[in-house]
């Protein structure tokens, strides 16, 4: 159950990712690779080669709520540890190679590199996804 207070955090979550991907556009647009930024498994948003790379529109990709089903099983422990333990707790990048789920249920592997970003007091993981 969320808490009161996490519940007025989310419209300040919500404009902070809005305005993050608007200044993150440059890169959304021109990057080779798949591109999101990732707040929290409800706040996130990527860019138009990512969201193909599972088989979904941005919008669709952005509402995929538990945000770990994108991952096998295989992947999905491995892939939130190194968030939590490089991203939040170290602030470092880290890559990690995982296989993706797509909408259709088929798999690819891929290699996650994450950066810690801040903006507006909080921490990111600015994302680049390359297939392999």
């Amino acid at each position: 159950m969320i808490s009161i207070g996490l519940e007025s955090e989310r419209p300040h979550h919500k404009a902070a990712i809005r305005a993050l991907t608007d200044q993150l556009l440059p890169i959304f647009d021109e990057s080779t690779e798949g591109v999101f930024v990732y707040l929290d498994g409800e706040h996130k948003s990527c860019n138009d080669r990512l969201a193909d790379m599972f088989g979904y529109t941005p919008l669709q990709w952005e509402a995929i709520y538990p945000f770990e089903r994108l991952f096998s099983e295989e992947s999905r422990e491995n892939v939130m540890a190194t968030y939590y333990e490089k991203i939040i707790a170290e602030k470092a990048p880290v890559e990690v190679g995982f296989t993706g789920i797509r909408r259709d249920g088929s798999s690819f592997n891929a290699r996650l590199v994450m950066v810690p970003i801040s903006y507006e007091g909080l921490i990111f993981a600015l994302c680049f996804v390359k297939q392999v």
